[in-house]
């Protein structure tokens, strides 16, 4: 499967919900019969989700105004000023090299410096050198350390996470500049590729070409082997040779892996988000998300805080913003946490300056997002996109807030559409049906599940599935 930029040139009805996640910068566009006779709210979508080893291919569609020109291996996105064209002629999508595995010794170059780094949570962790980690887990409970490495020439580098006691674990990758980058493959201590850009469905975005952050989970999904003692081989390419790189790995024992304690940092950024009018509606919305993870065993530890800001406005969480970075590190903010924000509008840039709204409900950064703060360690909700044009809250909008934020908190903790309005791309679980058109999603009860792509009308979309709980589950987020 290749996701690749995708546009539509039919119109959407609305009163609609339109969930960002990854880079997805616009909403669905979308014509079916169940969907007549609602107002407009967007006409595009635009996601970025490239393979190892996809190829690219001329764009087509109609550009929209103040689109940003999101970087893609050289082509143009969108088209300013009203310009049509969608992604312009770029040339091919170069496919990722595999990289051969570097001979120990040389593999993550300056990786182990900060080896020692204490136990984490509950735990201890023991650093290595050249790219090597190991890290235990405390009885029942997570721990994190941080290491690091330096790609060679062509962009190649190896992480060996030493694992033990371990139900699962996620690497997160920085590098400066939001420079591109994507993890190849992850080897097992027994010699077997678990994760790859060749899964097809793909099973998290940390095998996708992204900037800046790379985030890997293992396992991904309920019935990918389980995680074993010994170390796994981690092989990224990063678009710049000699680069060093930071990198932490978190790990955690799950002594009872159908329930757990999801720990949520909620941020209220400006006045909007503020008065006493939207606090009492966060507040029923929150109470819906909490009912919907409820059913998959999660319960919802949620901190608030208050964040002053001029415009109220929230950067797009991809590429990321040292905003998200800064927030997530203020006192009182756990580490190991869902960091959500709540904003008036959401940028389509990494800016906080207004004029630039994407009109989305809402954007996740990963999937499943990074658990420590990075500049992608974030959830944005849009306010101004969940209001009626009154500018107040009905209680069906302020339902469909509570229904955006479990929905993209579930992105954050890997969980993709079950399937995408072309009807062909599909998520990795067997026991989300698959589905041909709107009313066969209907049919089927695929419209009714909280992670379906686009609101549809008289439909609530609270479902979880089982695969969907043990994906949930599985993340390093819950405890």
């Amino acid at each position: 499967m290749c996701y690749s930029l995708t546009m539509c040139d039919k119109t959407i009805t609305s009163g609609l919900r339109n969930h960002g996640f990854f880079s997805e910068v616009v909403s669905t566009a979308i014509s079916d019969a169940p969907l007549k006779g609602f107002k407009m709210r967007a006409a595009l979508t635009i996601i970025l989700l490239f393979l190892a080893a996809c190829g690219g291919g001329p764009g087509s569609g109609v550009g929209a105004d103040g689109l940003p020109g999101l970087p893609n291996n050289g082509e143009g996105i969108g088209g300013g000023n009203g310009g049509g064209g969608g992604i312009g002629d770029g040339g091919d999508t170069p496919s990722l090299p595999q990289p051969p595995a570097p001979p120990d010794g040389n593999g993550g170059g300056n990786g182990g410096g900060n080896g020692g780094g204490g136990g984490g949570d509950d735990g201890t962790g023991f650093g290595g050198d050249d790219g090597t980690v190991v890290i235990v887990p405390g009885a029942s409970g997570r721990t994190s350390i941080g290491f690091g490495g330096t790609t060679d020439p062509d962009g190649a580098a190896r992480n060996e996470i030493g694992v033990a006691l371990t139900t699962s674990f996620q690497v997160v990758v920085v590098v400066p500049n939001n420079i591109n980058l994507a993890t190849v493959q992850l080897v097992d201590p027994d010699g077997n590729l678990v994760l790859s850009g060749a899964d097809n469905p793909i099973k998290t975005s940390g095998v996708l070409l992204g900037t800046g952050v790379n985030t890997l989970a293992y396992p991904s999904k309920g019935d990918d082997l389980g995680v074993v003692d010994g170390a796994y081989d981690q092989t990224l390419f990063i678009q710049a040779g000699s680069l060093p790189y930071d990198a932490t790995a978190i790990a955690k024992r799950d002594l009872n892996p159908n329930v757990g304690v999801l720990l949520v940092n909620l941020f209220l950024v400006g006045d909007e988000a503020q008065k006493d009018s939207t606090r009492t509606v966060i507040d029923g919305a929150i109470a819906l998300w909490r009912q919907i993870y409820d059913q998959i065993g999660i319960t919802l530890d949620i901190q608030i805080f208050d964040v002053s800001s001029d415009s109220g406005v929230l950067p797009i969480p991809f590429p990321g913003s040292d905003f998200y970075l800064n927030q997530a590190g203020e006192p009182g903010a756990r580490r190991i946490a869902l960091n959500m924000y709540v904003g008036e509008t959401i940028s389509a840039d990494t800016t906080d300056v207004p004029g630039n709204e994407l009109p989305v409900l809402g954007v996740a950064s990963a999937i499943p997002g990074p658990a420590i703060p990075t500049p992608q360690s974030a959830v944005a909700i849009s306010i101004s996109q969940h209001q009626g044009p009154d500018g107040l809250f009905s209680q069906e909008e302020s339902d469909v807030l509570g229904e955006t934020m479990a929905h993209e908190g579930g992105h954050y903790l890997g969980l993709f559409h079950p399937v995408e309005t072309n009807f062909a791309d599909v998520d990795p679980l067997d026991d989300t049906p698959e589905c041909t058109s709107f009313q066969d999603c209907i049919d089927k009860g695929v419209g009714s599940n909280n992670m379906f792509p686009t609101p549809l009308p008289g439909l609530t979309q609270r479902a979880l599935t089982l695969n969907q709980g043990q994906v949930v589950n599985l993340q390093v987020l819950v405890d």
